[in-house]
């Protein structure tokens, strides 16, 4: 599901509006394996920041492990 694309088809059909918000903060996303390594590093360094907490979720809700 490609979100701007969707968001796009609304808009163009008349059946939604959007509004667009500044935001200073990066974008992290994985489209290739290779990429999965820097990212984790990323969101590790906003964990230890305290952006993020070290669980998000709860075990039964995730299976992403990211911190021990």
């Amino acid at each position: 599901f490609y979100l701007p694309l969707a968001v796009d088809t609304m808009l163009k059909e008349g059946q939604g509006t959007a509004k667009l918000l500044p935001c200073e903060d990066s974008w992290l996303g994985i489209t290739y394996r290779e990429e999965a390594p820097a990212v984790r590093l990323e969101i590790l360094k906003l964990i230890e920041a305290g952006a993020y907490p070290k669980k998000l979720w709860s075990a039964s809700n995730s299976t992403l492990n990211l911190v021990e």
